[in-house]
């Protein structure tokens, strides 16, 4: 290969890469879910006394919300199953974002939560975004999350990341 048409590539990779990554924007907010879900089922699996899976809907509200596009965070409803075995459950959630206009986050939680007695103690994970509608189309990005339990099993969660707007893909959205 041509040495300068090497370097033109390499020069075209590092500035693709240097916007991209000037494209994120940082995040981060603390968030409060409820002792109670707002409904739930959970099935004892045959193999043993501690291990479970279940099906959880729940609201958590945004304390210290995220700022995304000038909109903050307002109210999360995720839906999700989970399974524990011994001292350790694993949840997997969806769940839509609501922002202070009204328009709405599409998010995905992946997380992992040590149990004591019976009761989540800590949890920690991973969530991203998956789209959004209005000003949030095109929406992506991702981060982590670390919850502690009060005696009475709410959560407090304090969520860090990084989120971008696909613009053309935010344009193509919006035309519909």
């Amino acid at each position: 290969m041509n040495p300068r048409r090497t370097t033109l590539l390499a020069l075209a990779f590092v500035s693709t890469l240097t916007s991209a990554a000037a494209a994120q924007k940082r995040i981060s907010g603390s968030v409060r879910c409820p002792p109670q879900p707002e409904d739930s089922k959970v099935v004892m699996a045959p193999d043993r006394p501690d291990h479970a899976y279940g099906v959880t809907k729940f609201k958590c509200t945004w304390q210290k919300p995220l700022q995304v596009e000038g909109l903050q965070s307002g109210e999360d409803e995720l839906v999700g199953i989970s399974e524990g075995v011994g001292g350790v459950m694993t949840q997997h959630l969806s769940g839509v974002q609501t922002m202070s206009n009204g328009d709405k986050a599409m998010v995905k939680v992946n997380g992992r939560a040590m149990l004591k007695d019976g009761k989540p103690s800590t949890s920690t994970g991973d969530w991203s975004y998956t789209g959004g509608t209005g000003k949030l189309a095109g929406l992506g990005g991702k981060g982590t999350f670390k919850c502690t339990f009060d005696a009475d099993g709410a959560g407090n969660c304090d969520v860090m990341g990084n989120y971008h707007i696909a613009k053309g893909k935010a344009k193509a959205e919006r035309a519909r």
